[in-house]
């Protein structure tokens, strides 16, 4: 449920937790940085193998898109929503784990005002990766924003248990994350460097993720949603570049500026579809700026979420408007182009194929046109 922003605005003073840093409390470890920032914002970063900072990386292309067309062997292209926030994404042979809320409620530390549990799935780490095996073989964490439904300390906690438990990788395993959630994960995991490499990310920054047959893909941030005031850094949406050179981008909130994310191209978009709002202040922003998104971005193949379906209680649940869904969305799209979009049937636990080939023949008939 994407519900800061209100519960910044309705219980500022229900808990320290929201308050709203400023500029100054946000430096040194979070001040503004540009693209050519140095050592401060890289000696974050535990520079090994698996993970090292690359400004503007790109995924080796094939030889020929007619090429890559046998090329989906590599691995299973799937999405997996896990309710919530949360995906496991399997791209060509890399597992990425997304914005993992997957031990307990999800309560921002108001559990009176706000408690939120999953509908379908189990209600712990163990339960989703018995079922589902989400964190075996994880090739990294991708983390958006620094707020409790996406940075889950209970989850991520268990999650360092759960890799102290196993046998050593052969380097640790990347969590890429919005700046802003630094606080949380060096608060736990700042003694366990032998088990997760942290790496923080501004928009226009990349870095290269690679699974266990040595299959790469690029993972660059981009500007997310604005959570607090207007002077706060916007959090991180991201962008996968698969092995093929196709993209998935993936923002939780659709809150994007378009200039900001101006010559950004996508294949695949992860969006929510439905609009949450309170006393009509919107705080998730679906419908037709969803597809006005898919739009900007050139995208054919959209997986669509309802991140507010949550069995959730407390006094803020009945102020929680939605408007909207998927049928709604596909009509809107449908408006827009005509048999143009693939729109993927996402169900929670059930993982859902990227049509893959169908992205990569469109290809070639542009190219051979």
């Amino acid at each position: 449920m994407e519900i800061f922003g209100l519960l910044a605005f309705v219980a500022l003073d229900a808990a320290d937790a929201f308050a709203f840093p400023s500029p100054a409390a946000l430096a040194p470890s979070l001040r503004p940085l540009s693209l050519a920032a140095g050592p401060p914002f890289r000696s974050r970063l535990r520079r090994d193998g698996n993970a090292r900072l690359s400004m503007g990386a790109a995924a080796p292309a094939a030889s020929s898109v007619a090429g890559a067309l046998s090329s989906t062997a590599d691995g299973p292209y799937r999405l997996t929503w896990l309710e919530g926030n949360s995906w496991l994404w399997e791209v060509g042979g890399v597992r990425l784990l997304v914005d993992p809320v997957l031990e307990g409620a999800l309560n921002f530390n108001i559990p009176s005002l706000y408690s939120g549990e999953k509908r379908s799935l189990p209600r712990t780490l163990d339960g989703v990766s018995s079922s589902l095996g989400v964190t075996d073989s994880l090739d990294a964490i991708l983390i958006t924003q620094g707020l409790e439904d996406h940075c889950h300390a209970r989850t991520l906690n268990k999650l360092k248990s759960v890799l102290s438990s196993r046998p050593p990788r052969p380097s640790p395993l990347p969590i890429v994350t919005a700046p802003s959630a630094l606080p949380t994960l060096e608060s736990i995991f700042s003694d366990s460097t032998d088990l997760v490499s942290i790496v923080p990310l501004r928009p226009g920054e990349s870095v290269p993720v690679y699974g266990d047959k040595g299959v790469r893909v690029d993972v660059t941030a981009t500007s997310g949603a604005l959570v607090g005031p207007p002077w706060q850094d916007r959090e991180n949406g991201y962008l996968v570049t698969m092995p093929q050179g196709l993209k998935l981008y993936y923002e939780p909130h659709c809150d994007y500026i378009p200039e900001l994310i101006k010559g950004v191209s996508a294949d695949v978009v992860i969006t929510p579809v439905t609009y949450q709002r309170i006393f009509g202040y919107a705080f998730v922003k679906g419908g037709q700026n969803a597809v006005s998104l898919i739009k900007q971005l050139g995208a054919r193949v959209v997986a669509p979420m309802n991140n507010g379906e949550l069995e959730a209680k407390g006094i803020l649940t009945s102020l929680i408007k939605s408007e909207g869904g998927v049928e709604p969305f596909k009509a809107l799209l449908a408006a827009d182009h005509p048999n143009r979009y693939i729109v993927m049937d996402i169900q929670p636990g059930q993982p859902a194929d990227i049509p893959i080939k169908e992205l990569l023949q469109d290809r070639v008939a542009v190219e051979t046109a």
